[in-house]
């Protein structure tokens, strides 16, 4: 796949996770409100207004993505003149040469829809709270609700803050730094850039965690089976205080019967 298709398709990716996220977090404050809410909106309304915001934002990156053209006969003189790095990369297949404008208009882009989203995700994460605030329901129940809100929370934000902000943050830095101003530079984007990968490659571990601190079943089950695995070596050091006595039960004579 071409540098550009590749760029786009990740980004549209990252566009519709995070739209998801706001869906989400739309239907769950919904459910919420009771039927004589003013806020309260028709599902089909909610449907038809995501699906538009959710063409919206893909066409406004695909569109900003496909306009991305590897521009080798015009850049390369002017690359390899102005950035001496490029010269041991030259001639390599899949190097590409691209237009700074372009690439910074992609990604423009995705951070104008990305911070829209963080936005509108924590206002309806206070509209959800405060419509659990003003129900007429037990205390229970409302203690319920916020808790599994909590662990909702911490669900759909683990890649965003794991995966996506890393990536889109070392993608920006690079269009937005001056190679110019030598080999420095360079090596603080390369630090930035393996510190973000770091934190990719932990994604999974996170999410492992979340998923069984916030679901019992799932901590049931890994405390069941940790306690399995130290019970071996938990009745080794434990030695008996007493050992049962063998009682015999010895068989008495028989006596003889009458005559």
């Amino acid at each position: 796949m071409d540098m550009p298709y590749m760029h786009t398709v990740w980004l549209c990716l990252v566009v519709s996770t995070m739209g998801s996220v706001v869906q989400l977090f739309i239907f769950r404050w919904q459910n919420l409100l009771v039927a004589g809410d003013p806020l309260k909106v028709n599902k089909r309304f909610i449907y038809v207004a995501c699906t538009a915001i959710f063409f919206l934002f893909n066409v406004a990156v695909t569109c900003a993505g496909l306009t991305i053209k590897n521009r080798v006969e015009e850049l390369r003189p002017q690359y390899l003149q102005n950035y001496s790095c490029i010269s041991s990369l030259d001639g390599i297949p899949g190097f590409n040469y691209f237009e700074m404008e372009e690439l910074r208009r992609l990604f423009l882009v995705s951070t104008v829809e990305a911070f829209i989203v963080v936005v509108a995700s924590c206002l309806l994460i206070h509209l959800t709270f405060r419509s659990l605030r003003d129900t007429n329901i037990s205390q229970k129940t409302i203690d319920m609700q916020r808790k599994f809100q909590k662990s909702l929370i911490l669900q759909v934000t683990t890649p965003v803050v794991v995966v996506i902000i890393p990536g889109c943050s070392v993608m920006s830095l690079v269009c937005w730094a001056d190679f110019r101003a030598g080999g420095s530079m360079v090596i603080h984007i390369q630090e930035m850039t393996n510190l973000a990968i770091l934190l990719i490659s932990t994604h999974g571990f996170f999410g492992t965690l979340i998923m069984i601190s916030v679901n019992h079943p799932y901590r049931m089950f890994v405390q069941e089976a940790l306690k399995n695995c130290f019970k071996p070596c938990a009745s080794r050091k434990l030695e008996p205080a007493s050992r049962p006595s063998e009682v015999s039960n010895p068989k008495l004579p028989s006596q003889p019967g009458p005559k």
